[in-house]
């Protein structure tokens, strides 16, 4: 267990041996539909100015244990077995019967701990130091940021991208999985087609870190046709 808090830094790429995906890149798996509980997420968020809030960053440093449910095993850094083990109670959306319901219950999960976001300008960057040495525990850190697109806009527009990540992230849009990504694999972008035009929207990014000596999400942004937007 450590204390260490939150870093915001632009740096150069830390690099590892690469393991096997068990997600070929850019697939998504779909959970449900949101989009009858837009209007209640809409009354949770403030008022904010231009595109997004901003990121409510939640790293609470803590170790969770990785290995009590056998049909979840951990074989290697970034594994997607290890989001059934977040601690929001939300299990990652991982089997979900119920995606609405369980992306809230994250949802609440982090702005309960987490009141205010962070302002940023340019690619947001997470970088801390770790000290797990095992695949028996890990700890989560979510990435959450709410938006707000134009009205009669056609959302495959919009995308959400980054560069490096370790060990592991997993991407979520009001409800649905939209992608994952592991050590070593590089620059990813993904349409935001569960986006709803004119309407408060809810993007949490759940960073999982398994060993030492680092965890990390780098460059992430919002895009509009390539260009990204705050």
């Amino acid at each position: 267990m450590h204390n260490q808090r939150n870093i915001l830094v632009i740096s150069g790429l830390l690099m590892a041996c690469q393991q096997p995906d068990k997600w070929a890149e850019g697939d998504f798996v779909s959970y449900g539909d949101m989009s009858q509980d837009s209007a209640s997420i809409e009354q949770t968020v403030p008022d904010f100015e231009g595109f997004s809030s901003g990121w409510y960053v939640l790293d609470d440093g803590l170790p969770y244990e990785t290995t009590s449910n056998p049909k979840y095993q951990v074989t290697y850094h970034g594994d997607p077995d290890l989001y059934w083990y977040e601690p929001s109670g939300a299990h990652g959306l991982i089997d979900s019967q119920n995606s609405t319901d369980d992306f809230a219950t994250m949802r609440n999960y982090i702005l309960e701990r987490v009141p205010e976001p962070v302002k940023v300008s340019g690619p947001f960057n997470f970088d801390e130091m770790s000290t797990l040495s095992t695949f028996a525990f890990a700890t989560y850190t979510y990435l959450l940021c709410d938006f707000k697109v134009e009205p009669d806009i056609d959302v495959s527009r919009y995308a959400i991208s980054g560069g490096a990540v370790d060990d592991g992230i997993q991407v979520m849009l009001n409800g649905h999985i939209i992608g994952r990504r592991v050590l070593n694999e590089g620059y990813f972008s993904w349409t935001l087609d569960h986006a709803q035009p004119d309407a408060i929207n809810s993007l949490i990014i759940i960073l999982v870190d398994d060993s030492a000596s680092h965890k990390y999400a780098h460059d992430l942004a919002f895009t509009l046709d390539g260009y990204m937007v705050e």
